[in-house]
């Protein structure tokens, strides 16, 4: 029965990385395309609606199933799982940014609308980024219960946790510049071109460190 709860645990977060992961190669399509001109400028908004629902599902996807990871381990050792204000502020985020997207929608590519979200998504990206630290002291729980999983190193755990921060950082900083003026159209673009490619990266991550804990 332990096993069961903790396999469909693991089931619903890999599905919301999943949804993530898409969400952040389609927004590098979306802006590669308008960088190269290739496309309307407004896929910048279209990919800001995409990232925006894409980390509210995931964020809410691993929310509601860790909230049920207490019935595993005691009080002392569940802290270790606390996945803090972080989360809490990346499903926030991710219905301001699609909120935001939509409005973009409907003016001149250059607005004020999409650097505002690059710095809220920015800022998320950056605050949840321990999250996935936290996914790797599932994986911990999960092998312990005795279920299979696949080896996935450490270090890419890491690395990927480095380089949400860095990306998201980047963001903020393309975004504050882009509403003081300074070629605002090409820095919220290349600001969700890095976006998409940190989302993107983290739902593989956290998809690949449980990628072995639904098979038997």
């Amino acid at each position: 029965m332990k096993t069961d709860k903790l396999e469909r645990i693991s089931n619903v977060i890999r599905k919301g990385a999943f949804i993530e992961a898409l969400s952040g190669a389609l927004a590098i399509i979306l802006t590669t395309l308008g960088l190269l001109h290739l496309a309307s400028t407004n896929l910048v908004s279209v990919a800001t609606i995409a990232l925006g629902i894409g980390i509210f599902l995931q964020g809410t996807a691993i929310a509601t199933e860790y909230s049920n990871l207490n019935e595993f381990v005691d009080e002392k050792n569940f802290k270790r799982f606390n996945l803090g204000t972080g989360l809490s502020f990346e499903i926030l985020a991710g219905g301001i940014v699609f909120a935001l997207g939509i409005l973009a929608m409907g003016f001149a590519p250059i607005n004020i609308f999409t650097p505002i979200a690059s710095i809220v998504l920015g800022m998320a990206i950056t605050l949840s980024s321990r999250t996935l630290l936290k996914i790797d002291d599932f994986k911990t729980l999960i092998s312990e219960s005795g279920m299979p999983v696949d080896s996935f190193a450490r270090e890419t755990i890491d690395a990927t946790f480095g380089i949400q921060i860095v990306i998201g950082l980047a963001a903020i900083t393309l975004g504050v510049l882009s509403l003081d003026g300074i070629s605002t159209l090409l820095l919220t673009t290349i600001a969700f071109l890095s976006l998409g490619f940190s989302i993107l990266l983290n739902g593989l991550a956290i998809s690949g460190r449980l990628s072995g804990a639904t098979s038997h």
